[in-house]
């Protein structure tokens, strides 16, 4: 896809011409960007499995809900919508996990 062809797919996006559409086995802009998974691992699990995501997320929230009237529109809300779910799915995990090791369970 030209550059040209995505700036005319956000603008559509944006405008309402057309709705974002997640399609399984696409490059998927907001989900899995195919440039986050260069050398074989995604940058959320590298950063998760080294302790630092939890800032990068909140950052990532931050930015793209302060951008988003300038830039992308519906595309940056997705895209703030997303690192909350995966702050909210590694806060969870690392409880599950915590109450694993502590002996005692958790419901989510």
């Amino acid at each position: 896809m030209s550059t040209e062809d995505a700036l005319r797919d956000l603008k559509d996006i944006n405008s309402g011409k057309r709705p974002l559409i997640v399609t399984k086995g696409v490059s998927d802009i907001i989900n899995n960007p195919s440039h986050y998974t260069q050398g074989g691992i995604e940058v959320r699990e590298f950063l998760e499995a080294n302790g630092i995501a939890e800032d990068f997320y909140v950052g990532n929230i931050i930015k793209y809900l302060i951008r988003y009237r300038y830039k992308a529109g519906l595309v940056d809300l997705r895209k703030a919508l997303r690192y909350c779910e995966m702050l909210v799915e590694m806060k969870l995990r690392i409880d599950k996990e915590n109450a694993e090791r502590a002996g005692t369970a958790t419901t989510s």
